[in-house]
């Protein structure tokens, strides 16, 4: 979910294109992108931060999860 923290208000939800099990989640050095593991699609989804939107799929193998984002991104 997309959370308002000031004013503790749900902006929006976001579903991912296939059903899985999201594991962890990190953000790209320039914070514009959510890397979401899901261990069920073995691979990471990629969210737009500003448009909340899923904006690609990078295929990783078998139980993704416990990754993280270099600092170059």
């Amino acid at each position: 979910a997309k959370i308002d923290l000031k004013n503790q208000k749900v902006l929006g939800h976001l579903d991912l294109s296939r059903m899985g099990m999201p594991q962890d989640i990190r953000l790209s050095p320039d914070g514009k992108v959510f890397y979401v593991a899901d261990m069920m699609n073995d691979g990471v989804f990629l969210i737009d931060g500003d448009s909340f939107k899923e904006i690609g799929f990078i295929p990783t193998g078998i139980g993704t999860h416990g990754f993280v984002v270099s600092r170059d991104g």
